[in-house]
């Protein structure tokens, strides 16, 4: 996992907070969690972090099913991943 940059982490976090932000809006959450999820996927391993690793792997797949359930999507889960990743980058 390589150290995520600062330019690279605020282009990451902005791309969730949009996806945080489309997942509030009522019927296509569940959509939203699935497409966020493989487009913040995509940013991250162009950043160098692998999320199919042991521990950012469960973030992702936490981040993904809470994401996915009506209700509790409100939850900013998108940027809370984006962020504990980033960190987790970070302390490599």
């Amino acid at each position: 996992m390589r150290r995520i940059g600062n330019v690279q982490a605020l282009i990451i976090i902005i791309i969730a907070m949009f996806f945080d932000a489309l997942s509030l809006i009522p019927g296509i959450s569940e959509y939203v969690a699935i497409a966020g999820q493989g487009i913040l996927g995509v940013a991250l391993y162009l950043c160098g972090v692998n999320v199919f690793k042991s521990k950012p792997a469960a973030l992702y797949i936490i981040s993904t099913i809470i994401e996915a359930i009506p209700g509790i999507s409100v939850i900013p889960m998108f940027t809370i991943e984006a962020v504990a990743l980033i960190v987790m980058s970070r302390r490599r």
